[in-house]
């Protein structure tokens, strides 16, 4: 049974039984087109494609210029051509500050994946990261990191036992009165910047 759209499409068009042994030849694409265009003689396109004022019938030269353009766009040549369709950004360096130059080429230079993800999940920080190349900030802190802590600390302990040995001195045994003395001689390591360097 034939549907009601079937037979609404009929009541408005003229529907006519259409060769398909054609269809092969015909051209549905730029791709097609640009690919048709390499293999025909000049002389057939101009004859084939005429000149024209109408937009949808385009001549010869208005095609040859949209080939250009999709060649571009598709980068079929594989030159890699820097213009706009292969996202390079073209700059004047007379119109630009000194300071703006360097930030331009690097907008031009080729992406990490890892730095396309960044982009996708915040183009600001995108921009920091990887246009302007600024890094973060290194917290400032009034202590000691753990690790220069313990760099200090092992230069204090490895000087005290180096005087220690070189005095013939020992901690086995020794009085309260020695142990005041040595740490005494602890604190006056720790103080004497020329034995460890203290951070600012």
């Amino acid at each position: 049974m034939e549907s009601f759209f079937k037979r609404e499409m009929k009541d408005i068009f003229t529907v006519s039984q259409v060769d398909v042994s054609a269809m092969p030849d015909y051209l549905y694409s730029w791709s097609d087109l640009n690919a048709a265009f390499e293999s025909i003689p000049r002389s057939v396109k101009l004859e084939v494609f005429p000149s024209t004022e109408n937009s949808y019938l385009p001549g010869f030269e208005e095609i040859e210029k949209r080939r250009e353009i999709y060649r571009s766009q598709n980068n079929i040549d594989g030159d890699g051509a820097k213009n706009a369709w292969s996202g390079y950004i073209s700059f004047d360096e007379n119109d630009e500050t000194p300071i703006s130059i360097p930030i331009l080429h690097r907008v031009n230079e080729e992406f990490s994946a890892t730095s396309l993800e960044s982009y996708a999940a915040c183009p600001y920080q995108f921009f920091v990261r990887h246009i302007l190349k600024a890094s973060p900030a290194e917290d400032i802190s009034e202590g000691l990191e753990a690790r220069e802590f313990g760099t200090l600390l092992h230069e204090i302990l490895k000087t005290f036992h180096l005087n220690l040995k070189n005095e013939g001195k020992s901690l086995a045994n020794c009085s309260d009165e020695d142990l005041k003395e040595f740490l005494d001689e602890i604190i006056s390591i720790a103080l004497d910047n020329s034995i460890v360097d203290l951070p600012d």
